[in-house]
Order: structure tokens, then C-alpha cells, then sequence
């Protein structure tokens, strides 16, 4: 079952900016594209995953039982945030005429 985010405008913050999407709304006449912030949460999320992978592989030389624990985890719920964003992607085609 696809996973759903439920975001509001008013707490979701244009990261770039760093002001939230009222204010650049008021500033600029519009708020940023859904595929936009969706591109901006892709390759944050890649980078995480990426550098995970790496550490994991022992790339980055070499990690404590409790940083692999750890690492595994942020890789897990990275892809777990990636899973939800991609559905999210999904839906913003789907609503679009």
C-alpha cells in the first residue's frame, strides 16, 4: 500500500530561501512547483542513500558495530522516505490534467 504525506503549506519550508511557502508565495506571486520541491527531496534523499551505501561498503574506512547499526538505519528510513516521495510524485501526475 502506497505510503501518503499529508504536508502543510504553512510548516513546509522552501529550503533554498529558508522562509516558508506563504512568505515566498507574498514575495514572488507563486509557490514553488510540486515537481520542483519533489526534484529537491530526490536528490537530497539520493545523496543520503549514496553516502550510506558507501560507509556501508566500507568505503569510507572502517565502522563500529554501533555506526553500521546506525548507518543501516539511516539507509533504511532513507529509502523508506524515498518510497514515500516517488508515491507522492505519482500522485502530483495522476492529479494533473
Amino acid at each position: 500500500m502506497p505510503s501518503v504525506i499529508y504536508i502543510s503549506a504553512e510548516k513546509l519550508t522552501h529550503s533554498r530561501a529558508g522562509v516558508s511557502l506563504p512568505e515566498v508565495k507574498q514575495k514572488t506571486g507563486s509557490t514553488p512547483d510540486a515537481e520542483k520541491i519533489i526534484h529537491d527531496l530526490r536528490s537530497s534523499l539520493n545523496v543520503i542513500i549514496g553516502y550510506s551505501e558507501l560507509m556501508l561498503d566500507g568505503v569510507m574506512g572502517k565502522m563500529t558495530e554501533e555506526q553500521r547499526v546506525s548507518t543501516t538505519d539511516i539507509l533504511e528510513k532513507s529509502r523508506h522516505l524515498a518510497d514515500m516521495v516517488n508515491d507522492l510524485a505519482l500522485m502530483e501526475k495522476l492529479r494533473r490534467p
